[in-house]
């Protein structure tokens, strides 16, 4: 009996190593492909690397996740180029436009709503002797305490509430000089038709 107990001891002995041993490598058979997608995905969020992919080695349910973590990964390198492309467009049509205002005579500007300088041309930075820097996200009673810039500021607020769009003669100081402008006001709006900021025009007809 005492031989017999022995022998069912190490039996089971062997049976528990022979398990823990089977369940070990089972679990490095589901765990290690998760830990590598897993390795992928942090190495994806560290560099913002959307062209790396996983290697598919698998064809199992591990390979399925594979190919579905690869597709992701495409969608959003290819979304993430086509952003890129939108954004170069962008900055070349706003490099365009403001090229185009930039060689004209005339003195344009767009205001907020909170009558901060959104765009000015160089006629205007002419007429207020700054830089663009200096300008843009301020309000001309920060940058002059000029009465005849106040009241056209607050002409411009008032078309803007209103949403008109005017024709009018102006007296401005440019250049040292009383000139006559006509100037164009007139709202912007979103797509949703709601008014943003104002677009001044004015041309020297003096």
């Amino acid at each position: 009996i005492n031989h017999f107990m022995v022998s069912i001891i190490v039996l089971l002995l062997l049976l528990l190593l022979i398990s823990y041993l089977f369940a070990f490598r089972l679990q490095r058979i589901v765990s290690d492909p998760i830990l590598y997608l897993a390795k992928i995905a942090n190495e994806v969020s560290q560099k913002a690397d959307y062209s790396i992919r996983v290697v598919k080695p698998y064809k199992d349910e591990i390979g399925i996740l594979y190919e579905g973590f690869n597709n992701m990964l495409e969608q959003i390198h290819k979304r993430q180029e086509e952003r890129i492309k939108a954004e170069q467009e962008l900055e070349n049509n706003k490099h365009f436009l403001q090229s185009i205002i930039d060689n004209t005579s005339a003195i344009i500007y767009v205001k907020g709503l909170n009558g901060r300088f959104l765009l000015v041309n160089r006629s205007y930075q002419k007429y207020l002797d700054l830089e663009i820097e200096k300008v843009l996200g301020r309000t001309i009673s920060e940058l002059t305490d000029d009465s005849m810039s106040e009241k056209q500021h607050q002409l411009d607020m008032q078309i803007l509430n209103s949403g008109q769009t005017i024709q009018i003669e102006e007296r401005i100081n440019y250049e040292n000089e009383e000139s006559t402008f006509i100037s164009i006001k007139f709202p912007l709006y979103d797509h949703n038709n709601l008014p943003y900021a104002l677009c001044n025009i004015s041309t020297d007809i003096t």
